[in-house]
């Protein structure tokens, strides 16, 4: 999974990460509109991680989901 992937379905997306990251808002979800930096940072703030740890994570979840087949 890329994450041109996730920018095509980010709205299909949002309630997984939701599930994943429970501290994220719909709202926002729905403004950052599949804009990884934004949402990186957005990760960073809602969870005080650093900005590497946000991107950590993110990369862990593409992978997982990749892993299992789930686009």
């Amino acid at each position: 999974m890329t994450w041109t992937d996730i920018e095509h379905r980010w709205t299909d997306l949002i309630d997984h990460i939701r599930e994943r990251w429970p501290e994220t808002a719909a709202e926002h979800l729905h403004a950052i509109a599949g804009d990884r930096a934004r949402f990186t940072d957005y990760l960073a703030e809602v969870h005080k991680l650093t900005w590497a740890e946000a991107a950590d994570a993110i990369e862990v979840w593409l992978f997982q989901r990749a892993r299992v087949g789930i686009y």
